[in-house]
């Protein structure tokens, strides 16, 4: 009896931990960003969305100028993208093992921000991630670039 009481409590806890904290709701404070840094080759890009700007920063490797542009979204867009963290557990999501190695080297990364509302903020490398999570990462990656096509022609270039 009180092995089998012993594993209902272990599975409790065992199932919670993969629950989601991430708010049924947006917050109004939600950010959420995707970047990518090309290492040596000194380029990068930036995809941030707070507030209702959606604003993109670019670095392309045959080039020495950043390009900057930002502009307004719509919020339906937002909360769309904000489901898509929500739908994909994506607070939950774990790298399996410490990312170390050479500054150098190529990186990816997607975060959401929910401060100060909620002591909320979670970032995921696109390396070392299991099958399941590489899934639930890219979806949500794909959504944010979604918007980033539906915007990029609308948004204005911005002086640094």
């Amino acid at each position: 009896m009180h092995i089998l009481l012993f594993f209902c409590i272990f599975s409790f806890f065992s199932c919670n931990a993969q629950l989601s904290k991430l708010p049924k709701e947006m917050p109004t404070t939600a950010k959420m960003s995707f970047s990518e840094h090309a290492g040596m080759a000194n380029a990068f890009k930036e995809i941030k969305i707070i507030g209702d700007t959606l604003s993109i920063k670019e670095k392309k490797a045959e080039s020495s100028e950043i390009e900057n542009h930002v502009g307004r979204i719509e919020l339906a867009d937002k909360r769309n993208l904000y489901k898509v963290f929500v739908k994909n557990r994506f607070d939950v999501i774990k790298n399996d093992k410490t990312i170390n190695g050479p500054n150098d080297r190529s990186s990816e990364e997607v975060r959401i921000d929910l401060s100060p509302n909620y002591n909320l903020s979670h970032f995921i490398y696109y390396s070392a991630l299991n099958e399941d999570n590489l899934t639930r990462y890219n979806a949500v990656k794909s959504a944010i670039f979604e918007l980033y096509e539906k915007y990029k022609n609308k948004l204005k270039k911005h002086k640094q």
